[in-house]
């Protein structure tokens, strides 16, 4: 049996598809491009920019930023600002003079940013998060300094309402120690001159044989007007009489001047002892001489009921008319002195 050939296998590469680019104004119109002549876009529905990679290099302007956004939304990439810049910084230096702007932008965010790699154009960042971190440090900067700057103001107006209190305390402090002082001489200055008129009158006094006793002369006058007005009030007749009208003025005067050192030193418990020491030997010496307010009248000089009424008839010329009535001696009698003491 003959022996069979074995068929010869060769590997051949498949061909590589081929795309005519749709835009009508391109340089290979009408021709049949390569894929890799074309952005590759992260929609799969899309596949590819319509455009080869020539037309949309030329179709981007960087002063205009919208075309730049127009091309990425058809690639369904993100735009990332700081990829964005750091690019054109690579650009820059390459000094090419045809640079390819968007493909290596892509270059970029495919190779060295792979934290994009699941972005959209709908998670596109078009501001630089550099910029925005420096933004947010600069508004936090100026907060801060001017949160501080409100302290500092508050601080200093606090301090200057701290440092009027205590002015104003100071004043007050000096306003009282000035009014103190002030009072302080008068006061010596008023105890000075009352020491000195004391002095004075304490030189001037002499012995009086009717009071029996030295006195000034102020002191002699307030007794002989204080005598002549119990004079005037009682009937001052008797020896007796006359030697008590002269311990009352004496005893008056005492106790004017227990008074007049009890007023200037109210909590001076020896003046108000003086004081009430004097009032009670006053009164005690009014009443034994019958001198007190509702004993005043003729009626001091008199002796017993009987003596009143007489007295009383003599004074007024007045004897009781006798009316009859059912009464007994006695109790006439009775009536007669009611109606007389009524009268007094």
């Amino acid at each position: 049996m003959a022996a069979t050939k074995k068929k010869k296998t060769t590997t051949t590469k498949p061909k590589e598809p081929k795309v005519i680019c749709q835009n009508k104004n391109c340089d290979s119109m009408g021709r049949y491009l390569s894929l890799k002549d074309f952005y590759k876009s992260r929609n799969l529905s899309i596949g590819r920019h319509p455009f080869c990679k020539d037309c949309v290099d030329r179709s981007v302007d960087i002063t205009d930023m919208q075309t730049v956004y127009d091309v990425m939304q058809t690639l369904d990439t993100p735009f990332i600002k700081d990829v964005w810049i750091e690019m054109l910084s690579m650009e820059a230096l390459n000094e090419d003079p045809e640079p390819s702007y968007i493909g290596s932008y892509l270059k970029l965010l495919n190779t060295k940013y792979r934290r994009y790699a699941t972005y959209r154009y709908k998670d596109s960042i078009f501001e630089s998060e550099y910029a925005a971190l420096e933004k947010e440090r600069a508004e936090a900067e100026a907060e801060k300094r001017r949160q501080e700057e409100e302290r500092q103001k508050e601080k200093e107006r606090l301090e200057e309402e701290e440092r009027k209190r205590q002015e104003e305390e100071r004043k007050e402090r000096e306003r009282i120690e000035f009014e103190k002082r002030l009072q302080e001489e008068n006061m010596k200055k008023i105890l000075e001159e009352e020491a000195e008129k004391r002095r004075k009158e304490e030189a001037s006094r002499k012995w009086y044989e009717d009071w029996q006793g030295e006195y000034t002369e102020k002191e002699i006058k307030y007794l002989e007007d204080y005598y002549t007005e119990l004079q005037k009030d009682f009937k001052i007749v008797t020896r007796n009489h006359r030697d008590y009208a002269r311990k009352i003025a004496q005893a008056s005067l005492i106790m004017d001047n227990a008074f007049n050192r009890m007023r200037e030193n109210p909590d001076d418990k020896d003046a108000v002892a003086s004081y009430n020491t004097a009032t009670a030997n006053f009164d005690r010496l009014s009443k034994s001489a019958q001198f007190a307010e509702s004993q005043r009248g003729a009626n001091d000089v008199s002796l017993g009921c009987f003596g009143r009424v007489f007295d009383a008839v003599e004074k007024h010329n007045f004897v009781p008319q006798h009316i009859p009535e059912d009464k007994d001696m006695i109790d006439k009698i009775i009536d007669q002195f009611s109606n007389i003491e009524k009268s007094l």
